[in-house]
C-alpha cells in the first residue's frame, strides 16, 4: 500500500507544478487581454487550487499512514476541509473585494477542470512508459 501512496504523492506533485504553470500563463493571458478581469479570474483560480492542496495534503500526507479500515473517514475528513475552506475563501472574496463573476468564475472553473483532468493525464501517460 506504501507504494500506491508514494505513486500518488509524485502524480499529485507533477499536477500541482503543472496547474501552477497553468495558472501563472492563463492569469498573464487574462490580465494582457481583459486587464479588469485579471483579480476575478486569479482568486478564482486560488479558491479552486487551495483547498484542492490541502485536500491531498491532509489525506495522503498527514493522514497518510493512517490504518486501511481508516481511510474512507479520511477521505470525508479531507473532504470536508476543502468543502469548508472553498465556502471561507468565497466568502472573503465576495465581502472584501466584490469581484466580477464572470472572471471569478471562470478561473474557478478552469482550476476545477485541470484538478479532475491532469491526474487522469498524467495517470495515463505513465502506464504508457
Amino acid at each position: 500500500m506504501s507504494l500506491v501512496f508514494d505513486n500518488t504523492k509524485k502524480l499529485y506533485k507533477k499536477v500541482f507544478v503543472t496547474e501552477i504553470f497553468f495558472i501563472i500563463i492563463l492569469s498573464l493571458f487574462v490580465y494582457f487581454l481583459f486587464t479588469e478581469q485579471f483579480l476575478p479570474f486569479l482568486l478564482g483560480s486560488l479558491i479552486a487550487f487551495l483547498p484542492q492542496i490541502v485536500f491531498i495534503g491532509y489525506a495522503l500526507i498527514i493522514k497518510g499512514n493512517a490504518p486501511i479500515e481508516n481511510k474512507a473517514k479520511v477521505l470525508y475528513q479531507s473532504e470536508g476541509l476543502k468543502l469548508a475552506l472553498t465556502v471561507g475563501l468565497f466568502i472573503l472574496v465576495f465581502a472584501g473585494f466584490k469581484p466580477d463573476f464572470a472572471g471569478l468564475f471562470s478561473g474557478y472553473f478552469i482550476v476545477i477542470l485541470l484538478n479532475n483532468l491532469l491526474p487522469v493525464f498524467f495517470n495515463i501517460t505513465s502506464t504508457r512508459k
